[in-house]
């Protein structure tokens, strides 16, 4: 073992961490037996349509990884949530990206594979930052049920889905400002790198 290597003798299950100053900006993390600076970390992001949700209620994909005996990581994420139809995406990401590197700053060394799960409108964070962050680097992304394409007429026709989607757009439609809605959609920054 280096100097510089962290290891983890007995398995760490830590919960709220604050990483910012507003009460939802906190985090829960899971570091199994045996961590150490290459141990390959799961990040969760839960769903709620931007405006709801909580990390508990993905919790039990930590506790998955915990039993599995999985030599995984777990860092599971709450953001700020916007009022309804108050947009504030920007401001979501970069609590997430806080949270991740909060974490890196309790584990200087730690440098292993990164996997970013989320469902729903945590699965639309984790492929949307899966796909742009240049300056965290992301092995892999698991949306479940997450929007990665809000062009689509499914989503511009349907006032089901406009609801909610008034949370990422505000009042404003795909026909008067189709740069924000393609801003938004990971598919517009794939490429054969993704």
């Amino acid at each position: 073992v280096q100097e510089d290597q962290i290891v983890v003798v007995a398995e760490v299950d830590t919960f709220d961490v604050a990483y910012g100053m507003d009460e939802s900006q906190t985090l829960n993390y899971y570091l199994p037996e045996g961590f150490h600076n290459e141990t390959p970390m799961l990040i969760l992001i839960h769903g709620g349509g931007w405006q709801g949700g909580d990390k508990n209620e993905i919790h039990r994909y930590q506790l998955m990884v915990k039993e599995s005996g999985l030599e995984y990581a777990v860092l599971n994420i709450n953001y700020r949530l916007c009022e309804i139809g108050v947009p504030m995406v920007e401001d979501q990401i970069s609590d997430i990206f806080n949270a991740i590197n909060h974490f890196k700053l309790l584990n200087p060394s730690w440098a292993g594979k990164t996997v970013l799960m989320g469902y729903s409108t945590g699965g639309f964070f984790a492929s949307y930052l899966g796909v742009t962050l240049s300056n965290v680097h992301v092995d892999g992304v698991i949306n479940v049920a997450g929007h990665v394409d809000f062009t689509i007429p499914s989503y511009i026709n349907n006032p089901t889905e406009s609801n909610y989607l008034l949370n990422v757009f505000g009042n404003v439609t795909y026909t008067q400002n189709p740069q924000l809605w393609n801003r938004w959609s990971t598919f517009t920054y794939l490429d054969e790198t993704s």
